[in-house]
């Protein structure tokens, strides 16, 4: 199968899961959530079979299905632990693949930004945590860490990095919708939301990668 036809194919599963939550037809929603991130697999294994980041996109998979009965308290923290060790293995990538990293100033400046920004959502969760508090704050700690070794692995390589980089930002977006769904107030169109931005957040994270 060509490289182009198997990223077609993540982009159709892509545009029918956001059409089946517009119209709120679960079967299909499910059925295109359970095949997303195995067609996005497929196609990187056939561009260049990084085996770190099939590894990152299996547990973004698993959390996936396990999340589709995040309603069940069990299935939500696995699906929270799945999705965590994902995150753990996209910093892998970016820390192996950084050859120069900033100055201490420039570190530091990084550092003090994703602090506020990590406790600002945290902060703005914790009404709603309950006995989720810990588990939702070492995930938040871990999906900013990831996102700031994004950004040096962009800094450092430049070009198409970037959209790893992107890709992050899409990605921790992404979760805080999901939170804000699952632990405050759900919106309207809050699952369509979280979505439209996680399956670019998972292209883009790849699609970063797979520049070098």
């Amino acid at each position: 199968m060509e490289i182009n036809s198997l990223l077609a194919l993540f982009i159709c599963f892509g545009l029918f899961h956001l059409l089946f939550i517009l119209i709120d037809f679960s079967r299909g929603r499910h059925f295109t959530k359970v095949l997303l991130i195995p067609s996005l697999m497929l196609w990187v294994y056939f561009v260049h079979p990084l085996y770190l980041l099939l590894v990152a996109l299996f547990w973004g998979w698993l959390g996936d299905v396990l999340l589709i009965k995040k309603d069940k308290s069990l299935f939500l923290k696995l699906g929270l632990l799945t999705f965590l060790l994902g995150h753990i293995a996209y910093i892998s990538i970016f820390l192996f693949r950084t050859p120069v990293f900033p100055g201490i100033v420039l570190s530091t400046v990084i550092s003090f930004v994703y602090i506020l920004f990590g406790l600002s959502m945290f902060r703005s969760l914790q009404p709603g945590l309950g006995r989720m508090l810990l588990p939702v704050g070492v995930y938040i700690f871990v999906i900013s860490c990831m996102s700031a070794s994004a950004l040096l692995f962009s800094m450092s390589n430049g070009r198409g990095a970037w959209w790893a980089f992107a890709g992050s930002l899409l990605f921790v977006f992404s979760d805080f919708v999901l939170a804000l769904q699952l632990f405050r107030t759900p919106f309207k169109h809050g699952r369509l939301i979280v979505m439209a931005s996680y399956i670019p957040a998972q292209f883009l994270l790849a699609l970063g990668i797979l520049s070098l």
